[in-house]
């Protein structure tokens, strides 16, 4: 992926989030005295989209220039910090997942409310399938590597 597209890619996600944030004020404006009401879900999506501004942000600025030069330019604590980072991202979307019920908008939810959770949803389903991408093309093999390059160095060591 070219940094381009991976700037444009990063671009949608940023302003999908930010209309489920605007969804979600609105929803939560109408619905703030109802017990189905996930209440703190906009704080919640509050909280990813800076996450993941931050996260892409390092992308960006980090690793696609590194793996521009190849996945081997990749330092281990920098694959490191961004599985742990896309670690600390899915737990977040797990709990938003379950404060909201799976997704899925009890049966007098409003229009605004159905259309937020639809949009969770696909926004965390293409999430986990752009770090799964990411974690299995671009990190895992190089972390594997960067394992791989260090037993074989205390192997080595052992046996001098």
């Amino acid at each position: 992926m070219t940094p381009r597209l991976c700037r444009r890619r990063h671009s949608e996600q940023e302003d999908h989030l930010e209309q489920a944030i605007a969804l979600a004020a609105r929803a939560e404006r109408v619905h703030r005295q109802d017990d189905a009401w996930p209440h703190g879900l906009l704080d919640q999506l509050e909280d990813i989209l800076e996450r993941t501004i931050v996260h892409q942000q390092r992308e960006q600025s980090v690793v696609f220039p590194m793996l521009m030069t190849g996945v081997d330019a990749l330092p281990g604590e920098t694959v490191d910090d961004m599985i742990a980072a896309h670690e600390d991202l899915a737990r977040r979307w797990r709990r938003l997942d379950q404060r909201t019920g799976g997704f899925k908008a009890p049966v007098h939810a409003c229009g605004t409310w159905r259309s937020l959770y639809a949009l969770c949803e696909r926004l965390h389903l293409d999430w986990q399938a752009q770090v799964d991408l990411e974690n299995r093309m671009l990190l895992a093999g190089r972390a594997a590597r960067l394992r791989n390059d260090t037993e074989a160095a205390v192997a080595h060591a052992q046996r001098r």
